[in-house]
């Protein structure tokens, strides 16, 4: 089997149709054909991408030849990023003490360090395409955009976590889990929110 036919059916496996694995991976849907029917090898960035956004595994990936020959550049590196489930504070930033276990993944170099998963505790609000023990690939920063997956601090003591919308003068956080409200943050009380993850951009749309 070759890396296209393991990439269609993971994308199978995923109940995604081409467009939307294009569309997830920021491509055009003849280049991700091009893939899968093995007519074409993607780039070193957009094969990271592939692993990062379509959580794929690495060990069934490399098991292909081409793979293990293409990932000898030095630049990428396989690291061993943290799976959390239940997200905990220590001096503002992310704890690690409650690490379920660690998963390979291709990142560029120096990048590990920057990456955990999160894995979904309950089901996403009106979402059919993200499920329970779902792993959402976040990157540690403190910046976000219109529409991101974010990870914040509320009043310096709460983690949420949710997709972010600025709404004219306000912020509005949409938690990920159905027994978490709401958070609006209007400009005099942007105090109070702290954003510290971003999940991988293109991951998966929130509706």
């Amino acid at each position: 089997m070759q890396f296209g036919d393991r990439l269609k059916q993971i994308r199978i496996n995923k109940d995604l149709k081409q467009e939307d694995a294009a569309k997830m991976l920021g491509i055009d849907r003849s280049t991700y054909t091009n893939y899968e029917n093995n007519a074409r090898f993607p780039t070193k960035e957009t094969l990271i991408r592939i692993i990062a956004v379509l959580n794929i595994s690495v060990d069934y990936l490399l098991s292909g030849q081409e793979l293990l020959n293409y990932i000898e550049d030095k630049e990428i590196e396989l690291y061993k990023i943290p799976v959390i489930k239940t997200l905990s504070l220590k001096k503002d930033s992310i704890s690690w003490d409650n690490v379920l276990y660690y998963k390979n993944s291709m990142l560029p170099h120096d990048e590990g360090n920057n990456y955990f998963y999160y894995k979904i505790p309950f089901k996403v609000k009106d979402n059919e395409r993200v499920k329970k023990n779902d792993l959402i690939l976040f990157h540690t920063q403190n910046e976000a955009e219109d529409g991101n997956f974010i990870v914040a601090i509320i009043d310096n003591d709460n983690i949420c976590v949710g997709k972010i919308e600025f709404i004219e003068d306000a912020v509005l956080i949409l938690p990920i889990t159905m027994d978490v409200p709401n958070q609006m943050f209007k400009s005099d009380s942007l105090h109070r929110l702290k954003i510290i993850a971003k999940a991988v951009e293109g991951l998966y749309e929130l509706s």
